[in-house]
């Protein structure tokens, strides 16, 4: 539902305002009118559920390979000699 559409089907236009309070009400219903059409014309973001995707084994190679480069106990890259 759109957010003209709800105001349009539950706005009523003939009330009549003949004192201070009937204008103090109405204001109020208005007020609750704007903020429930915003309500329910605003799209909510889906939330994303992360997923392991990986195993469990492979994802504890990966650890221990990072946690070797980072110790430095793995050869650095290889450098070409020229004789």
């Amino acid at each position: 539902m759109t957010f003209q559409n709800y105001i349009n089907e539950n706005l009523t236009l003939q009330t009549p305002l003949k004192t201070e309070r009937d204008i103090e009400d109405y204001v109020h219903h208005l007020v609750q009118i704007i903020q429930q059409a915003a309500w329910y014309s605003t799209t909510h973001p889906r939330t994303h559920q992360t997923q392991n995707t990986c195993a469990p084994a492979l994802k504890q190679k990966v650890l221990d390979k990072r946690r070797l480069r980072h110790d430095g106990n793995t050869p650095g890259p290889r450098k070409i000699r020229q004789t």
